[in-house]
């Protein structure tokens, strides 16, 4: 199974600011731990992918609460509905969210932390 399409909504908060949330929401999502040499334990457990659809719900959902809370301290997750597709193997993810009492920091920009594949990294 793969990680599918994720649509990512802002409940109530200032939609400059969750814009650039969901920026960062996103690439959380889509980052795989291990990925981040200098800190492996960002994104979302790979092996949550190949257990029975049923539990690989309920983990990914989880691991998706449990991440942003660690990482993203200016969101607040509502909630996190996943839907399998069997056709494509893939597993669709709507997360909804607001913002916080913590502002985010003005100078952050999320651009330098997009998610890259480097061609000189090879996992073992």
């Amino acid at each position: 199974m793969q990680i599918g399409e994720i649509s990512i909504r802002l409940v109530s908060g200032n939609e400059n600011d969750g814009e650039r949330a969901k920026r960062r929401l996103k690439t959380l999502v889509r980052s795989i731990e291990g990925m981040y040499p200098m800190n492996r334990s960002v994104g979302i457990r790979s092996d949550v992918l190949d257990m029975p659809i049923q539990v690989a719900i309920s983990l990914f959902s989880a691991d998706i609460y449990t991440k942003a809370e660690k990482y993203l301290p200016e969101i607040q997750i509502v909630d996190v509905s996943c839907a399998y597709d069997l056709e494509n193997d893939r597993l669709n993810t709507t997360i909804q969210f607001e913002l916080s009492e913590d502002e985010l920091d003005p100078d952050f920009d999320s651009d330098d932390y997009e998610a890259e594949e480097d061609e000189d990294y090879e996992r073992d």
